[in-house]
């Protein structure tokens, strides 16, 4: 649902409002309960058993978790807004340099996992985020929050892409962003397709049904209508006749009475 609230922000949050907090949480899906959980000790600086049992006890409301942990634990540090720049070291240049080594098929999934430090003095802004600047986006979240990271933590970014379907070289650039600008270096990533390897399956919720599934599906349906059909006759032919009796006594002349 939607992260908006019309509740007040606790006054131990001082300047900082509840939204602004709750915007830390973009782009993360509300299903998945670890990486909920992951995220919610990053930005609110708890450890997993603390987001965990908050969450929990809010029946995973994410808006109720985080007012229920400001009320109950208070204010910590990196709630603060960042007064230094944030500063960030990448460390995934070894996926990045076995994806551009790679040669895929059309449509291929590319999944990653590039993990980012905080190497400044202070957390990183909540509005923080790693989003997609330049090139293709190869079907990825444009945006992925990684707000609210402490110093030298570690801060990983999974990435779900897909190779184009068209053979070629495409090049991706993401980056580090927050409200004031970016920071940390630009990250490329180039993915090779051979138009000569089979395709790979689209995605389960686009694939299309075969010819011989779609024929199984009409026979189907085909049946189901006739089903129905001959019930509705059945009701209408059988609709205002005496219904035979079951169960009831039939009537017995005197003379076959034993007395």
């Amino acid at each position: 649902g939607s992260l908006a609230s019309a509740r007040s922000p606790p006054a131990k949050m001082g300047s900082m409002g509840l939204d602004d907090l709750l915007s830390a949480f973009a782009g993360v899906n509300m299903d998945d309960h670890e990486q909920l959980v992951g995220t919610f000790a990053r930005v609110l600086g708890a450890d997993a058993d603390q987001s965990r049992f908050f969450l929990e006890a809010s029946a995973w409301n994410l808006e109720s978790a985080v007012g229920n942990f400001l009320d109950t634990v208070g204010t910590r540090a990196n709630l603060a807004t960042p007064s230094a720049e944030p500063a960030s070291a990448f460390r995934g240049e070894e996926s990045v340099q076995q994806v551009n080594a790679h040669v895929f098929a059309p449509g291929q999934p590319i999944q990653l996992v590039w993990t980012f430090v905080n190497v400044g003095p202070a957390p990183w802004p909540l509005d923080a985020a790693l989003v997609h600047t330049e090139g293709d986006a190869l079907g990825g979240n444009p945006e992925v929050s990684v707000g609210g990271c402490q110093p030298s933590v570690e801060a990983p970014v999974q990435l779900n892409l897909r190779a184009p379907a068209s053979a070629g070289s495409y090049a991706s650039a993401w980056r580090l962003r927050y409200s004031g600008g970016y920071f940390g270096d630009a990250i490329w990533l180039v993915v090779n397709v051979d138009g000569s390897l089979p395709p790979a399956a689209p995605p389960a919720a686009m694939q299309q049904p075969s010819h011989e599934q779609q024929m199984q599906q009409m026979q189907m349906m085909m049946m189901q209508q006739m089903q129905m059909s001959q019930q509705q006759q059945q009701m209408q032919t059988g609709f205002g006749q005496p219904q035979p009796q079951v169960g009831m006594a039939q009537p017995v002349d005197d003379e076959d009475m034993d007395l």
